[in-house]
């Protein structure tokens, strides 16, 4: 078979499968609607958030650019973890009531609720409670019933009544402002509510739905999603999120700007003291000596050392700083500090915290399944202690290094100083006496100036932060996905039928096609019968059998011919007679003969009664009126049939019979159950073998080879009953053009080929 008549045979199996394909893909959609009516929706909201940049942002303007003080060109991913870290989020938490989650309880789906909850629940802040899970169930508008199943707690109680559970105090009131809102609310219903702390919000309905992510690492854009089962919660959660951070930013900027003027005020102090005594000395110094002028020769010197007490000063006040930051983190926990100050900017340091913070996270996670006991747990606190104690040496290490510069810069002041020896002693006294009072003049005006912009950061309750998008109230749920459900369920359906369909086709043992049978079987196929509802093209088949019959018996006198099949109903009978009756309106006298002498009958005489000698030709012969078509049925019923077909007359009775007739056809029971077929195959001239498409068994073949080289049956020819009708004589799949006259038309022959296969 060529690849295009293998290619109209799938066509044709998916046709013929095509309301099981449909039932399957039915049925699937049917499964993903009720999943869909029964699944607890989840509804995300979006909204983004624009970081302050320095580089380009408004604070890079030259009014503002020093007021974040501790500002960072590569903060995003830093500001990322702030967001979604422990700290943070229950300073939102605290700002919203989600400490307790309310439902409404359906038979099959439970519905959280939010403003729309009839009740409201107030309790007594009690560590107890966490976790706790209540069934309310509200009887009338003032009683309801509630029950905790863990401690095995039931109550009958009355609205704003106090209930004591634990040591704590519960009070059910009313909501209401909802009641008066929508006065057709059900109230009477099942409900469930869970009294949750900060750390089961966190860890359970927080972190696993809130998604933080930057646009781009060069982008200071930054999107956040968060998930819920109610749409108002998620829109909330997201504005409030924004809110305090934004304020959380602040507070945190200008409490680090306070912190800055205070100790440039100490500062200030110092250097004015230091500034005065050095001005006082200079002037008492040049009125002694009448000094006037300093030589020249010695200015790149001075400002080489005047530069250097100012990284001096620089040094000093880092020293200070990485000293308060130091015994602060002695003082706090280090793991919730972020690297931002200007003493403190190691990259390295910045990833450490970075990975102290996931496996904070992981641990938490696993605090939830397990222990504290457990391995897992552990070595995470082991990872822990390690890193923490390389960020204590890390800061250590920046402490050390500082003071190493300190010294290294006092050194080479040192240097330059004694460079200054070989001068006169008067005027090395007045450049000291100048050197000094100008470089605490320097000192005291850069400190100055530093005061005004942490004072400027100070007082500017500004920030630069800027929420782009609000999150809205999510309509739809962004899961389950309807049309994507339904869609995938579509296509599950349909790869499942499909791939029962071939596995079918596949594992299936039964005989379709002549190419099949040609496989299998060294016997020729002489004709194919197609299914045909048309009694006119019905005939029409077995004209071009009786064409073929007579091409291949051309000469012959009179022709016997045999018709079996392997097994029962393979349409034997069918073919027998619709073949008789071809080759007698042909002109041929034709006799066709029941042989199948185990079934019962009324008729008589019949071909029984011929071969036991009770009935002669001339009676076999006055039942039929047609002069080229005799019917001789069966007769009398033998209780067995054997003895009667091996008789030694009988080989003379059947040519006696068969010497009036041009064609004597035998239909005989079918070989894999009746020996006397077998007998009767041995004396006809042609024998015909009918094979049912769809139903015989390729087995079948080689048992009629077997059969045929054992007992000697020569000319054994296939009969393919049951074809398509979109098949012609020789079983090939011809589709929409397998008559004569075809549609010229694409559509018409598409529209003709698929009534075809279905209409089978």
């Amino acid at each position: 078979m060529d690849p295009q008549q293998q290619l109209k045979k799938h066509l044709l199996n998916l046709l013929k499968a095509l309301p099981f394909i449909l039932l399957c893909v039915g049925i699937c959609l049917l499964i993903a609607h009720k999943y869909l009516q029964y699944a607890t929706p989840r509804y995300q909201a979006h909204s983004k958030l624009k970081l302050d940049d320095i580089n380009t942002g408004a604070s890079s303007a030259n009014l503002f650019k020093n007021f974040d003080v501790f500002s960072n060109t590569h903060k995003i991913a830093t500001e990322v973890e702030v967001l979604t870290s422990k700290i943070l989020l229950s300073q939102v938490l605290d700002s919203l009531d989600f400490d307790v989650r309310y439902l409404r309880v359906g038979k099959l789906k439970s519905t959280e609720l939010y403003d729309d909850c009839p009740f409201k629940v107030s309790y007594e802040k009690n560590a107890l409670l966490a976790g706790e899970i209540f069934d309310l169930i509200i009887h009338d508008s003032s009683h309801f019933t509630l029950n905790n199943k863990n401690q095995d707690f039931s109550v009958s109680s009355s609205f704003s009544t106090p209930i004591t559970f634990k040591n704590s105090i519960l009070t059910i009131e009313k909501n209401q402002a909802l009641l008066r809102k929508k006065k057709h609310l059900k109230f009477s219903d099942k409900y469930r509510f869970e009294i949750l702390n900060k750390e089961l919000l966190i860890s359970q309905y927080i972190l696993p739905y809130l998604d933080v992510y930057p646009t781009k690492e060069e982008v200071a854009v930054i999107h956040l999603n968060f998930s819920a089962q109610n749409p108002k919660k998620a829109s909330r959660f997201l504005n409030t999120l924004m809110r305090v951070y934004i304020e959380d930013y602040v507070e945190n900027k200008i409490y680090a700007a306070e912190k800055t003027v205070e100790f440039i005020d100490k500062q200030l102090k110092d250097v004015n003291q230091k500034l005065t005594r050095s001005e006082d000395a200079l002037e008492t110094y040049r009125l002694q000596k009448r000094i006037l002028n300093m030589r020249q020769e010695t200015e790149t010197d001075l400002r080489k050392i005047a530069q250097q007490k100012i990284q001096l000063t620089n040094l000093e006040m880092n020293i200070r700083a990485i000293d308060s930051l130091k015994s602060y983190m002695q003082q706090k926990n280090p793991l919730e500090l972020a690297p931002n100050f200007e003493a403190f900017n190691d990259l390295l340091s910045t990833e450490i915290i970075k990975k102290i913070k996931a496996i904070q996270a992981e641990k938490k996670e696993l605090l939830i399944k397990y222990t504290p006991d457990n391995e897992k747990v552990k070595a995470l606190d082991l990872t822990l202690q390690d890193l923490t104690s390389y960020l204590n040496e890390s800061v250590s290490n920046t402490q050390k290094n500082l003071k190493e510069k300190h010294t290294e810069i006092i050194k080479a002041i040192q240097t330059a100083e004694r460079a200054l020896d070989d001068l006169p002693t008067k005027e090395r006294k007045m450049i000291l006496l100048e050197r000094e009072f100008n470089l605490n003049q320097k000192v005291y005006t850069f400190l100055t100036e530093k005061k005004t912009e942490a004072a400027i950061a100070a007082a500017a309750n500004i920030t630069f932060h800027r929420v782009l998008q609000k999150a809205s109230t999510p309509i739809n749920a962004a899961h389950p996905k309807r049309f994507f459900t339904l869609v995938i369920a579509g296509f599950i359906g349909l790869v499942f039928a499909l791939g029962l369909v071939y596995i079918k086709e596949y594992l299936k043992n039964s005989l379709s096609s002549i190419s099949e049978i040609k496989n299998f079987s060294s016997l020729g196929v002489i004709s194919s019968i197609k299914l045909h509802k048309n009694t006119a093209q019905t005939h029409e088949d077995f004209q071009i059998m009786a064409a073929e019959i007579l091409d291949k018996t051309a000469g012959q006198p009179s022709v016997k011919i045999g018709i079996t099949s392997p097994q029962k109903k393979e349409g034997k009978t069918h073919i027998a007679r619709g073949l008789s009756k071809a080759l007698a309106l042909m002109g041929y006298n034709v006799c066709l003969i029941d042989g199948n002498l185990r079934k019962t009958t009324i008729r008589k005489p019949g071909f029984a009664d011929y071969l036991s000698n009770k009935a002669t030709l001339e009676e076999l012969y006055k039942e039929n009126q047609s002069k080229l078509f005799v019917d001789i049925k069966a007769g009398h019923t033998q209780i067995d049939p054997i003895p009667l077909y091996f008789d030694k007359e009988t080989p003379q009775k059947i040519e006696a019979l068969s010497a009036e007739f041009d064609f004597v056809l035998f239909d005989m029971p079918a070989l894999s159950i009746a020996r006397e077929t077998i007998k009767i195959m041995q004396l006809c001239t042609e024998n015909l073998c009918v094979i049912r498409a769809e139903n015989t068994a390729k087995s079948m073949l080689p048992f009629l080879e077997d059969t045929s080289k054992k007992h000697n049956i020569k000319n054994i020819k296939l009969v393919l009953n049951g074809m398509h009708k979109a098949s012609n004589y020789t079983g090939d799949y011809l589709g929409s053009n397998f008559a004569y006259k075809a549609n010229t038309s694409l559509l018409k022959r598409l529209s003709k080929t698929v009534k075809i296969y279905l209409n089978r």
